[in-house]
Order: C-alpha cells, then sequence, then structure tokens
C-alpha cells in the first residue's frame, strides 16, 4: 500500500465518521479537525468545506447539533442517508436486493456492518476506506458518486452545515475516482 493509498484511506474513514451521530464531547469536533488535516494536503477544495462545516457546527449547543443532524438524516429527512434510495427509489424491492449485494460484498471482505443498514453513506465509506485502488475506484464510481452528487445538490441552497459536509464527501469522491488522490 503506498503512502499516498494509505491517507486516502484515512480519508474515508475520517469523513464516514462526521455521518455519524454527533457525540457529545469533543471526540466528534476532534474527528472533523483530523478530516480538515488529512484533507489540506489531499483536496484542498474539499478541506474548505469540512472547515466551513466545523464553523458552522461550532455554533451549536450539543442539542441543537443532535437535532440539526436528525432533522437532516433522520425523521423527515432533508437528506436521507442511503445510497439505495437514490440508485432505486425509497419503495422498490431493488433495494432489498442492492442491500443483500452489499452485505454478500461486505461478507467477501470480513467487513463488519454495525448499527446501520448496509447501504447508509457512513458505512459505505468506511467500507470504501478499506479498499484500494481500482476496487475503490470502481466501488466510488458504481455505487457512491451518484446518489452523494443527488444528496449534495439536495442540500446546496439550504442553511444547514451538513450542505458543507455533503459538498466535502462529493468532491473527495470525484477527485478520487480522477485519480487526483
Amino acid at each position: 500500500m503506498t503512502n499516498q493509498t494509505h491517507i486516502s484511506n484515512i480519508v474515508y474513514s475520517s469523513l464516514s465518521k462526521l455521518l455519524e451521530y454527533p457525540q457529545a464531547g469533543t471526540k466528534w469536533l476532534n474527528d472533523i479537525d483530523t478530516g480538515c488535516r488529512l484533507l489540506q494536503a489531499e483536496c484542498l477544495p474539499a478541506s474548505k468545506l469540512v472547515e466551513e462545516f466545523r464553523e458552522a457546527v461550532t455554533k451549536f449547543s450539543q442539542a441543537e447539533m443532535e437535532e440539526t443532524f436528525t432533522r437532516t438524516f433522520d425523521l423527515a429527512p432533508v437528506c436521507l442517508p442511503y445510497v439505495s434510495s437514490y440508485v432505486h427509489g425509497n419503495e422498490s424491492y431493488d433495494r432489498g436486493d442492492f442491500m443483500a449485494k452489499l452485505v454478500d460484498l461486505y461478507d467477501k471482505y470480513n467487513f463488519k456492518v454495525e448499527g446501520e443498514l448496509p447501504d447508509h453513506l457512513a458505512v459505505l465509506l468506511r467500507f470504501a476506506s478499506s479498499l484500494n485502488g481500482d476496487e475503490r475506484t470502481d466501488f466510488v464510481r458504481f455505487c457512491l458518486l451518484e446518489p452523494v452528487q443527488q444528496m449534495a445538490e439536495s442540500m446546496k441552497d439550504r442553511a444547514n452545515p451538513f450542505s458543507h459536509l455533503m459538498q466535502a464527501i462529493y468532491v473527495v469522491l470525484q477527485t478520487d475516482i480522477e485519480g487526483r488522490y
């Protein structure tokens, strides 16, 4: 594994943590800081977006951040974090097939899904962080790029700190498949 690939894997893993429910204390903010530092050297446009995300969320109390996260991704969400809903629509049996194929793929790599459905964006980014080279490029191209673009677009004009994060994730994915990592 090259150093460049290693850094890229850490970037994916770091971004996945930011899509998890914001925990009380400083760990979540430390995860944001880690993502910013890694992206500064690897993908400056995404780094600036994560910095904007950090700046926006530090203005929130813990309760406000939890409420914003829930409004954004959980209850009547602004942005569904489930990739299959963008690929197959919300009420399609194909979503189940898609998730079953993801579970099979995860099993092949001994990847464990904990606490979320297999098509949740945080899970998919964490899985992508375990892939290298062409495997990750293909996975990003076929499973993540278009749905994340749609997620980012759905939040673009909203005064929501997670819009910066979704834009950053999209920039990272696009940069990665274009081979600029």
